[in-house]
């Protein structure tokens, strides 16, 4: 982002490091600048520019900063051009040769950001060059997100703290639906990080900035293609608190299943009655993923009338599906629930009576203690469902129960046994003996 109107400082040194430093004060203290690491590269970029100010660390490979300083002096074009020699290197030989050579100004590194700024606008005032243009709101915006690394925003951009927030939102509103594919991720990522948005005090708001944030890896690159996905959840979540649940009603028709997903857990968070309607479409979604937010959306609003779709659920192939429609079922209750659990605990599927005994084993259900009782028998030979079975009895109470406990403490597989001993030690622990 170029602005004619700040002056230009052209940075050269060889050490990454110190370049990104020194420009990231440089750039907060509103100039523009360029960047060279070695003297090579310094004198092309003076080939085609001439800068307000050159600042030029002294040990370089190659060509040095005393060397550069002497073609500096020697070329029309930059023969008044204020230098600053900004190097660790600050022996009194040094700075001498340093002045010698065409330097303006010769500072010890490491140096403070205020410091540097001060030196440097002191420089160009007596070069008749004043900086006096302010950064706009985008400028800084755009230089605290090229430096982003998972700090909060008024970390990055503290010359923004004392903007109104309506301000804030509307510049990341403004990077992430206008900027490029990086600018716009980077933005994201802002929205995301700020901690003090008001636009996080709705639940579903909030729940929507946690999925967003879920997916960010460690690294800069993988971070900004992951927000840029997410721009227009972004923009929904950052509306007016009135307007979020109808932009995310229309978002849940796109086709990321990650969006689908995102979406259905927004509205549950606020629990929007619309987010039914969507649950219910949701369980024909292609994306097993989906189905199983759907099926936990419909669990959390306690919506007995789509049991039966529930129930299709815990038939399916997938064994995540079947786990959220068993806990699903056992939540909402009702004769047609604990029927299908039955059914699906004493029946001969694969895995589906394992789901189902360890659903019952973090939702004890009286009323399954029958079918649990006649499953011991029904699965003797399935020793890590019996071990389920026995935590799931261990939950329940009844004089069958304690028989049926005290018969697998005795069983020959060391699985069983120990599961059947904690739960006879649980069951004496609720029937206070």
């Amino acid at each position: 982002m170029e602005n004619p109107t700040r002056p230009t400082i052209l940075v050269v040194d060889d050490e990454i490091g110190a370049l990104t430093l020194i420009g990231i004060m440089l750039e907060r203290g509103g100039y523009q600048v360029v960047k060279a690491k070695d003297a090579d590269m310094a004198l092309k970029i003076l080939d085609k520019i001439t800068p307000c100010l050159i600042s030029t660390d002294i040990m370089m490979p190659g060509m040095d900063g005393f060397e550069l300083c002497k073609i500096i002096r020697q070329r029309p074009a930059t023969q008044n051009t204020p230098i600053l020699i900004l190097s660790a290197r600050s022996d009194a030989d040094s700075v001498k040769h340093g002045f010698e050579v065409g330097a303006n100004n010769y500072l010890p590194a490491p140096i403070l950001h205020h410091d540097l700024v001060k030196v440097i606008g002191s420089m160009l005032a007596e070069h008749g060059i004043v900086q006096d243009v302010p950064l706009s709101e985008q400028e800084m915006l755009y230089i605290g997100l090229s430096q982003w690394n998972f700090r909060p925003l008024k970390v990055i951009l503290p010359a923004l703290a004392d903007k109104p927030e309506t301000e804030w939102a509307a510049i990341m509103f403004d990077r992430i639906q206008n900027g490029d594919p990086k600018e716009s991720g980077r933005a994201v990522i802002a929205a995301a990080r700020w901690r003090e948005s008001p636009f996080k005090a709705r639940p579903g708001q909030e729940q929507g900035w946690k999925d967003i944030c879920s997916r960010f890896s460690g690294d800069m690159a993988s971070a900004e293609q992951a927000a840029y996905r997410f721009a227009p959840l972004t923009m929904v979540l950052m509306r007016p608190a009135e307007q979020i649940t109808d932009g995310l009603v229309a978002l849940a028709e796109h086709a990321d299943a990650d969006y689908r997903c995102f979406v259905l857990r927004a509205l549950l968070a606020d629990h929007v009655p619309a987010v039914i309607e969507l649950a219910v479409k949701a369980l024909k979604d292609k994306a097993t993923q989906v189905q199983i937010t759907a099926v936990d959306v419909l669990a959390a609003m306690g919506s007995v009338e789509h049991t039966p779709l529930l129930v299709e659920s815990l038939q399916s192939e997938a064994s995540g599906l079947q786990k959220a429609a068993a806990h699903a079922l056992a939540s909402i209750g009702g004769d047609t629930a604990l029927d299908a659990l039955t059914e699906a605990l004493l029946g001969e599927r694969k895995y589906t009576p394992q789901i189902v005994a360890e659903v019952l084993t973090q939702i004890p259900k009286p009323a399954l203690t029958g079918a649990l009782l006649r499953a011991v028998d029904q699965h003797h030979d399935n020793h890590y469902l019996l071990a389920q079975i026995a935590r799931a009895l261990g939950k329940l109470q009844g004089e069958p129960v304690r028989a049926a406990l005290q018969r697998l403490a005795n069983h020959p597989e060391n699985y069983v046994k120990y599961a059947a001993q904690s739960a006879l030690k649980s069951f004496g622990e609720q029937n206070g003996n």
